[in-house]
């Protein structure tokens, strides 16, 4: 049986009967035989001979990453990688420590802003397989193995998807004066994020608005009355188109949906609005 490594010798011709190989190599690590011909002569095979591997020189993925995940969760499928030599021999003894680097393009040169997790992994035997690896950035990365000495390699695409909504931010405030019973000249704009920042881009949330006296919108509520038609979430945003409140003072909008973590605006001073109706302060003696 012949063997599927690559087998290197240089022919030498016969001197005085006799001749000597040189040159030979074989680049596959396994027991082989070397068969001598010549034409028109009988063929000899030398005993065996162990080819061990060579030297570590790179690292090649025995299994790539789950092509999907989620924000901040660990991905289904985690990367599993082996030492090779020159040759594509495992390096089945030392141990190489495997460190893995998020990057946003397939030749992983440009590396991801998002907070990716993972620990790195000591080969065994020649090989590494990863726990815990996930990323808390919403976009397609490439995971980069490298270590110490060794060529490093690029794993294939995971397209990272948003985790649960979780809170609202302020995208746009409110603008900082108004007038009583007057839609705001700027109403503000929200985005629903998951606990990782990425927008969640499906689903409808509906949107609710109090007022606050205080910057902590909590501690001290407005008696004053806000007006406003609720928006719902769209592709993870909404506006107010007609937010106002009723009342001379400065107040802050808590804004609030279901179970999400709410948000608290700046302050808008609200001026009254134009004189309409007189009003007895004190009556008189009777």
């Amino acid at each position: 049986v012949s063997s599927t490594g690559t087998f290197n010798s240089t022919p030498t011709a016969t001197s005085s009967g006799s001749l000597t190989f040189s040159n030979v190599d074989h680049q596959k690590m396994e027991s082989i035989y070397i068969g001598a011909t010549a034409a028109g002569l009988q063929s000899a095979c030398t005993n065996s001979i162990n080819v061990d591997h060579n030297s570590a020189n790179k690292i090649a993925i025995t299994t790539q990453p789950s092509s999907t995940a989620i924000a901040g969760v660990n991905f289904s499928t985690q990367p599993a990688y082996i030492i090779h030599d020159s040759y594509n021999n495992v390096v089945d003894d030392g141990s190489h420590t495997i460190t893995l680097s998020a990057h946003t393009a397939s030749n992983c040169i440009a590396t991801s802003s998002g907070t990716f997790n993972q620990t790195p992994a000591a080969s065994s035997s020649g090989s590494a397989t990863f726990s815990g690896t996930n990323h808390q950035k919403m976009e397609t990365i490439y995971l980069k193995a490298d270590a110490p000495g060794l060529t490093e390699i690029c794993s294939s695409a995971v397209a990272v998807d948003h985790n649960i909504a979780n809170q609202l931010t302020i995208t746009q405030q409110p603008s900082s004066t108004a007038t009583a019973a007057i839609a705001l000249s700027t109403q503000p704009s929200l985005q629903v994020l998951d606990a990782y920042n990425n927008n969640v881009d499906d689903g409808i949330h509906n949107l609710s608005v109090t007022p606050w006296s205080s910057s902590d919108c909590s501690t001290t509520a407005s008696s004053g009355t806000t007006t406003y038609s609720a928006p719902a979430t769209s592709s993870g945003t909404a506006t107010f188109t007609d937010l106002a409140h009723q009342k001379m003072e400065s107040i802050y909008f808590k804004i609030a949906s279901g179970s999400l973590t709410s948000v608290c605006t700046n302050d808008v001073n609200v001026d009254h609005n134009s004189a309409y109706q007189i009003a007895i302060n004190q009556q008189p003696s009777n």
